[in-house]
């Protein structure tokens, strides 16, 4: 069964979003009025509501003009309540959208409100939160540079062992001797696993894990949801699509994650991260950060590869060391410390292990 316009009916309140994405990827500004009773009510962006099929029409045109692509994380299970129904989808950036349905005389389902949660792009304009891909041109494709490993099923599996079962407790005392507690939420970038944010969630009211792969996503839902964590909240975004809702940010964690990207983006995912806190918030971040100069490094990465693992499966090995030197972005202590100040952080508390590895507490300083 077809509607009059030719488009399939919604026979469940959540077809309306999965019939939501699948046209506006075609473009088919129709089949989106469609998923709407004739007098709904559109709130599109701030400032901005529409009523009625026609205005709704012309916003779609707007929206789909230069054929956007629209992705989510999944939606949440509808809230139902006799005919009407609540239906909600978890956005890639972090947010979420909002909608009323309300089941028709013929059984099928259509949006009678629909509140858009908005995102915004860095420094760029605000756009509906269903869309994704709308970041300035010259924006970084996180997703190209989150290491290929890192999108592959078959080593997350066993990527908490060949990480070593990190201890977060160090790290969480950093956050508590700031003052974050019961009361706090913290949002961890580039989470991975949950090794930080599943134990962070047992300390802390509110804990946002959000990292760029989707199978990292999955793996990390799957052990919250055995943990119990019902604070943490998992979300597919990283340093420049992370778009933060609800209370305000207290700290921000971030382990192995920075070094993904080259030091003009650090500059950028740092700024952000000032961006999302108050004064005297707080920043932990970890990362391969070497703190030496360029005439030791033969002699710091020796030592380094004298101590790796035989076995991938146990550890990191030389040969992946020596891949991480020549792939990926890890800069110098003296490289670093100049972005953190300029992005805002005050360094209250740094220290490093075979000069290799950093571990800085930064707070945000009040003022200029």
């Amino acid at each position: 069964m077809t509607t009059a316009d030719g488009h399939p009916p919604a026979r469940a309140p959540e077809d309306l979003g999965e019939f939501f994405l699948q046209r506006a990827n075609a473009g088919d500004v129709e089949g989106l009025v469609a998923l709407y009773e004739p007098d709904a009510v559109l709130a599109f962006a701030p400032g901005r509501v529409v009523t009625g099929h026609d205005e709704i029409r012309g916003v779609y045109r707007e929206l789909l003009a230069d054929r956007p692509v629209f992705t989510s994380d999944g939606q949440r299970p509808p809230l139902r309540n006799g005919g009407l129904a609540l239906t909600s989808t978890r956005l890639p950036g972090g947010g979420t959208t909002a909608e009323v349905a309300r089941r028709q005389p013929d059984g099928t389902w259509l949006w009678a409100v629909d509140h858009a949660s908005l995102l915004s792009s860095l420094r760029g304009p605000v756009a509906a939160g269903r869309i994704t891909g709308m970041a300035e041109t010259w924006m970084l494709d996180e997703l190209a540079h989150a290491g290929p490993e890192h999108l592959d099923a078959a080593f997350i599996a066993g990527y908490d062992k060949k990480q070593g079962y990190p201890d977060p407790g160090e790290d969480l005392a950093a956050f508590e001797a700031r003052g974050l507690g019961r009361s706090s939420t913290v949002v961890d970038i580039g989470a991975g696993t949950g090794q930080f944010a599943i134990p962070a969630a047992g300390r802390f009211g509110r804990v946002v894990a959000a990292d760029v792969s989707p199978v990292m996503v999955d793996a990390l839902r799957q052990k919250a949801a055995t943990a119990g964590a019902g604070n943490l909240d998992c979300v597919r975004a990283g340093f420049f699509s992370y778009a933060h809702e609800g209370p305000p940010v207290d700290g921000v964690y971030t382990r192995n994650a920075l070094h993904q990207v080259p030091d003009f983006w650090k500059g950028i995912a740092l700024q952000r991260i000032a961006d999302m806190l108050p004064p005297g918030g707080v920043l932990r971040l970890r990362d391969l950060i070497f703190d030496f100069q360029p005439r030791e490094a033969s002699e710091i990465f020796a030592g380094w590869f004298a101590g790796a693992a035989a076995d991938p499966a146990d550890g990191y090995t030389a040969a992946d060391y020596a891949e991480h030197i020549r792939t990926e972005y890890s800069t110098y202590r003296w490289l670093l410390e100049p972005l953190l100040a300029a992005a805002g952080f005050e360094i209250v508390e740094v220290s490093f292990e075979r000069r290799l590895y950093g571990a800085y507490t930064c707070v945000k300083r009040y003022g200029p």
